[in-house]
């Protein structure tokens, strides 16, 4: 009995990608998926090509556009809340193996508040979380653009991320060969 595989072709697809990455593209959705240990066109091996920091920054701005669309002040940088963030990317791509529970409810890997990871001084504050796979195409503005259409297609995301309350923010990102964990905090002084 002889498998029937499906071919995938993008010709007629808009996806504004370079003609080498609809080839990279085709390639691994039509890859023998039969064969063991192929994993190689899902791991992106040169993560270390996109910088966390360009990331955060393009999330920045992309958050602050939309801010400023609505009427809504923008969001100050704070560079330790950026260290902040940075420790719960890290700590929300760990939890992502392991603990939906613990990575939804917004808690760090030895269970208490994300609000433990907050160094700096602040009345209220909050998080929004995004994560997911990466592949080769991946770039730092891809995964910007991701991340911020995530949050702004999720009713309560986009509601924190517009909420007129904050005054600044801070945006971590942590990327590995099999995936990436972004964290935006906000905060009220």
């Amino acid at each position: 009995m002889q498998k029937e595989t499906t071919e995938w072709s993008l010709k007629d697809v808009d996806l504004n990608l370079t003609d080498e990455e609809y080839a990279q593209l085709e390639a691994f959705l039509n890859k023998d998926w039969s064969k063991k240990g192929s994993t190689e066109a899902v791991e992106n091996t040169n993560v270390e090509d996109i910088d966390p920091y360009e990331t955060a920054y393009y999330i920045i701005d992309l958050v602050n556009e939309e801010r400023e669309k609505k009427g809504k002040a923008l969001l100050t940088i704070n560079d330790e809340l950026m260290d902040n963030a940075m420790i719960r990317a890290e700590e929300a791509r760990e939890l992502a193996g392991y603990s939906h529970e613990l990575l939804s409810n917004h808690k760090r890997p030895d269970g208490s508040s994300y609000l433990t990871s907050i160094t700096v001084d602040y009345k209220s504050a909050s998080e929004n979380i995004h994560g997911g796979g990466i592949f080769k195409t991946d770039t730092a503005e891809s995964l910007s653009v991701e991340s911020f259409e995530g949050w702004i297609n999720s009713s309560a995301h986009k509601k924190n991320m517009l909420n007129s309350e904050w005054e600044e923010t801070g945006v971590g990102v942590c990327i590995n060969e099999t995936g990436y964990s972004v964290v935006q905090i906000f905060i009220k002084n």
